[in-house]
């Protein structure tokens, strides 16, 4: 797509709008039929679409990533178009997500005290410069990504690895050995969050880094970038997989406007939409009536949340705690999920999203400010008002909260203006772009922000160690408590499940009872639409970045 098609499709929004009143009714789309009739009675066996070769998959992306550094880029929306270059070393199982799948391992064997991890790596994989993968690269990858937060940078993948793996050895051309001080039950799942992508060490020690032309071993290679506008990747002939990928190559659209995005998929310039965050689920009954057949999928979800600026709260009303619950106790989660996102947001998350099978019981729920689900949510605001009177707030302050122009964060954070007013607090909303947003995050001066926190693997410590520890890629408030730290540690080194659910109510009661960094409002799942046409893509459930290989998908035109 040229840059006078991508403006040119502004305009097309109205347009669309229009369209919507004369578009023909909504279609099946049914499998193809059997070659030959069954018969009365008997419903036949459809027959399997065969895959075609050929064709450029067209995707649209809220933005392009500033640098391909896949280690180290710190927004969901400038890692994901890199995914496709990238292979992990473990993946969920596409038959069972709660399952892992061997990928560029062949296997793995884990020792009876869980102290010591034998990967078996695969033979034959190479990276797109010719280099043939070895237990040498993946002991350089494991190394490099776990010291990423000593350096500085923000590991927003691997910072939940540091404190597990103590070292590594390659005994031989396809081992690895990867030893542990304590039995660590998330390892294998934190390589399986669709970012544990293996690099190649060349690409990393070049003057600029993996920051320029990206090398990885996955199904498509990089092409070209328009800054800004867009990035192409190439089919990869060397694919370890015989036959794949069936596409010639990707086409990713930096379109970040949602009314532009929903434009260029009516009119097919795009051939995947994403439709959560950015655009609202109300826009969907008239994308599928512009253009029947289009296909949905629930993917990875987020944990939305409000934080407190941690290092900064001696200056503001925040560093009392009690105003901090007086905050926790104001958002009305179930008045958020009616007004705005519906079935795409579950409210009541606390610290893992919906569906997880590491949320607290209902009865913990209580133990913490706000989270259970009143019939008369005004009790929770007459005690917010005592608490903020008790810490000298009777007449309540002004502050601020910082969010992103992604229109559903944007739209909850008036929602959460008018909840926080009610019980005194006057916010004045501030919305950034998505790299302003996280660069004013990582290091200003700010009071409040609203956002959002990808839920990496179905593990506890994809989100404790990311985003409650010191130094954690996904820590927004920077928050550091050494004693949760310590409660952390503790829980994840336990191998029975259900003793580990017994110890993560000390962390969640510590977290979100006694200091409150961080108040989450909800789950956000990811939800797509794609054209007809495409076939063999669905997101998987559990990680926020799986099921961006595009490995398999084909396009039936």
């Amino acid at each position: 797509m040229e840059t006078r098609n991508l403006r040119a499709l502004t305009g097309l929004v109205a347009v669309i709008g229009l369209l919507v009143g004369c578009a023909p009714a909504e279609r099946k789309v049914t499998s193809v039929p059997a070659a030959t009739a069954a018969p009365a009675g008997i419903t036949p066996t459809p027959v399997p679409e065969k895959p075609k070769f050929g064709g450029i998959l067209k995707w649209g992306a809220s933005r392009l990533p500033a640098r391909f550094d896949i280690l180290t880029d710190a927004t969901a929306t400038g890692r994901i178009p890199m995914l496709p270059m990238y292979d992990q070393l473990v993946e969920e199982d596409r038959s069972d997500p709660a399952k892992l799948a061997p990928h560029l391992l062949e296997g793995w064997q884990i020792s009876d005290d869980g102290r010591l991890l034998t990967l078996r790596v695969r033979k034959g994989v190479k990276f797109h410069d010719g280099a043939l993968m070895t237990a040498q690269y993946v002991k350089f990858f494991l190394d490099v990504s776990t010291k990423l937060p000593e350096k500085g940078a923000p590991a927003y993948a691997y910072g939940l690895l540091s404190p597990q793996l103590r070292r590594t050895e390659a005994p031989d051309e396809y081992t690895v050995k990867v030893f542990f001080d304590y039995p660590r039950p998330s390892f294998l799942p934190s390589l399986a969050g669709g970012q544990a992508a293996v690099i190649s060490k060349a690409a990393y020690e070049r003057p600029d880094g993996l920051g320029g032309q990206p090398v990885g071993t996955g199904p498509f290679k990089y092409k070209l970038v328009k800054s800004g506008v867009s990035l192409d990747l190439v089919r990869n002939p060397d694919y370890f997989i015989k036959d794949l990928p069936y596409l010639d190559g990707i086409s990713v659209y930096a379109i970040p406007d949602a009314g532009t995005m929903r434009a260029a998929f009516a009119v097919g310039q795009v051939d995947i939409l994403p439709l959560t965050p950015g655009v609202p689920r109300q826009a969907l009954p008239s994308l599928k009536q512009q253009r029947p057949g289009i296909g949905t999928v629930v993917g990875g979800p987020s944990v939305g949340s409000i934080s407190f600026n941690w290092p900064h709260l001696a200056g503001t009303p925040f560093k009392d705690v009690r105003v901090r619950k007086a905050v926790a106790l104001a958002v009305d989660r179930e008045n958020l999920s009616k007004l705005l996102l519906g079935e795409w947001f579950a409210p009541q998350a606390a610290l893992f999203p919906d569906g997880s099978k590491w949320l607290p019981s209902e009865e913990d729920l209580k133990q913490l400010p706000g989270y259970y689900v009143r019939r008369d949510k005004e009790e929770d605001r007459r005690e917010a008002r005592r608490l903020l009177a008790e810490a000298g707030f009777k007449d309540g302050f002004q502050t601020t909260l910082m969010t992103q122009t992604i229109q559903a964060h944007a739209d909850a954070s008036v929602v959460l203006k008018a909840q926080l007013k009610e019980v005194g607090i006057d916010v004045e909303i501030k919305r950034l772009e998505a790299a302003a947003f996280h660069n004013v995050r990582v290091g200003g001066d700010w009071a409040l922000a609203f956002g959002t926190l990808a839920y990496i693997v179905d593990d506890p410590d994809s989100v404790l160690y990311s985003g409650y520890v010191k130094g954690g890629g996904q820590n927004w408030a920077m928050y550091d408590n050494p004693r949760a730290g310590q409660l952390i540690d503790k829980q994840s080194r336990i191998l029975d499940p259900l003793q580990r659910k017994k110890a993560l109510q000390d962390v969640i009661q510590t977290i979100l009872a006694e200091d409150v960094p961080v108040i989450t409002v909800g789950t956000w799942m990811k939800l797509f639409a794609w054209r007809e046409y495409v076939k063999g893509w669905g997101a998987p459930q559990r990680s926020y970045y799986s099921g961006y290989s595009f490995r398999d998908v084909w396009l039936a035109r």
